[in-house]
């Protein structure tokens, strides 16, 4: 394993974040469970981004979680063969998960949601650079860390906000006048 210190610890700098669910790593049944929660809760998610955003961004973000489940199926140090499909996995995983930013950016924009939209497109181009990086003799964790987590936070935002756009309907709709309410 690179990146493994002398007292036998993953580095969050040198080690991918699949090592953590590596064949005989001690926190593998922890990191397998959030992979299979990511991979399972996301297209609920996606569910709410068809309906509020657009089609092409829910179909990316479910491509993840999807790919995602293949990571927790093949847990790296197993074989040869296994390892290579987890990477094929991780690397359908990131482009899609890169991805989505850039499709939700137009319906984003025509909805008035421009700072959203913007923070997405940076979070896209965080990934676009990091992942990649991510493969080289740099350090793997942290490259990996930083474009994932550009996007994990975009998507943070989004779901927040198709929260108050879906409460913000909510209160027109039940308004007498069909105007906004506020402090309801």
């Amino acid at each position: 394993m690179s990146g493994v210190g002398a007292r036998g610890e993953l580095s969050p700098i040198d080690d991918a974040i699949s090592r953590l669910a590596a064949v005989g790593s001690d926190v593998r049944w922890i990191m397998t469970t959030g992979f299979v929660f990511f991979g399972f809760l996301v297209p609920l998610f996606a569910r709410a981004v068809k309906l509020s955003v657009n089609r092409s961004a829910a179909i990316a973000l479910s491509v993840t979680a999807l790919a995602t489940l293949g990571v927790a199926l093949t847990p790296l140090d197993r074989s040869e063969a296994v390892d290579g499909w987890h990477s094929l996995f991780a690397g359908l995983g990131y482009l899609a998960l890169g991805a989505a930013p850039v499709f939700a950016w137009p319906q984003l924009r025509v909805d008035g949601r421009r700072t959203l939209g913007f923070v997405g497109l940076v979070a896209a181009a965080i990934a676009a650079v990091s992942l990649p990086l991510s493969l080289t003799d740099y350090p793997t964790g942290l490259f990996q860390r930083l474009g994932l987590t550009a996007v994990d936070l975009w998507i943070i935002g989004l779901a927040l906000s198709i929260r108050n756009v879906s409460m913000r309907d909510a209160s027109i709709r039940d308004s007498p006048d069909g105007s906004l309410r506020f402090g309801s």
